[in-house]
């Protein structure tokens, strides 16, 4: 069986839990973007609401309080939309900084309410 030397296989490992960084090209810690959907009428929490980011980074559903939650999020600024059937969407624009999240609340109002 052939030998390895520990100095190599020392460094192998020492590199491989190096590049499983957040971001090994820019060096830059992601962030994440969090927040509650609400009824901007009733102030109470949406479920099954899909956020967006735009420019894209992930689509997710908020829980049944209303939360929701994108991490491994470049730095950078984003456009966080929330939709859901029998709402209007809304939107909000944030910052997303290196390795802190960011909160975007967001409030829908019903369909019905912005028809003249």
């Amino acid at each position: 069986m052939k030998k390895y030397n520990p100095f190599f296989l020392t460094l192998f490992f020492l590199f491989t839990l190096v590049s499983c960084g957040d971001n090994p090209v820019s060096g830059k810690k992601a962030g994440s973007i969090e927040g509650t959907i609400l009824d901007g009428v009733t102030e109470l929490a949406l479920s099954k609401a899909q956020v967006t980011t735009s420019p894209p980074t992930f689509s997710v559903t908020t829980d049944t309080t209303g939360h929701y939650q994108i991490d491994n999020v470049e730095p950078g600024t984003y456009r966080v939309t929330a939709s859901k059937f029998g709402y209007d969407s809304a939107g909000v624009n944030i910052s997303v900084s290196e390795g802190k999240a960011t909160t975007a609340d967001i409030s829908l109002l019903s369909d019905t309410l912005s028809t003249p």
